[in-house]
């Protein structure tokens, strides 16, 4: 086996010094991408809340194919039809029991989520809430929520969601007629 020159092994040397570097510095800048508080738990419960929203959406794109492109009365008719699973109403952070049956009463006391357009046609604007979780379920740190267009998202805080409920809520109030 031929012999390193000096100069050889230097660069070796920087050369996997610059790897463990990089590495370090990679995984430092995704870590600080986290939010802060945030543990892995609550980000795979937050991200198990938004998976149930897009199977609730999913079940609603299902439903109104087969009722004239109207969605659903309420959450439960989902289930009731067989368009979506009782545990796709249930918020792994909320703590609700999964023993949910198909009671209306039941159904209604552990759902963890909100319908917003019941009966209302599905040629909405897309960018109104129909659908979402709970506040409470993370401590009123971060929401998921579905639009009337089935596509989920989330953000951290309560004001931007406020306004997103405060739009559905005005477009619902016009509808019925007492608009502003």
């Amino acid at each position: 086996m031929e012999e390193q020159k000096p100069h050889e092994q230097k660069e070796d040397a920087r050369a996997i010094c610059g790897l463990i570097l990089g590495f370090l510095l990679g995984f430092l800048l995704v870590y600080s991408t986290l939010p802060v508080g945030s543990h892995p738990r609550e980000l795979r419960e937050r991200s198990l809340c938004a998976i149930n929203l897009n199977s609730i959406g999913k079940g609603m794109v299902i439903f109104q194919a087969e009722h004239e492109d109207i969605f659903p009365p309420n959450l439960h008719t989902l289930v009731l039809e067989g368009e979506t699973g009782l545990k796709m109403f249930v918020c792994p952070s909320a703590g609700t029991k999964h023993s949910l049956t198909t009671a209306p009463t039941d159904f209604r006391e552990h759902c963890d989520y909100i319908f917003t357009l019941c009966n209302q046609p599905a040629a909405l604007p897309s960018d109104l809430l129909c659908a979402y979780e709970l506040p409470l379920n993370h401590d009123q740190e971060y929401v998921n929520w579905l639009y009337s267009d089935t596509h989920v998202a989330g953000a951290y805080g309560m004001s931007g969601f406020q306004v997103k409920v405060q739009k559905v809520n005005d477009f619902l109030a016009e509808k019925r007629g007492g608009g502003q």
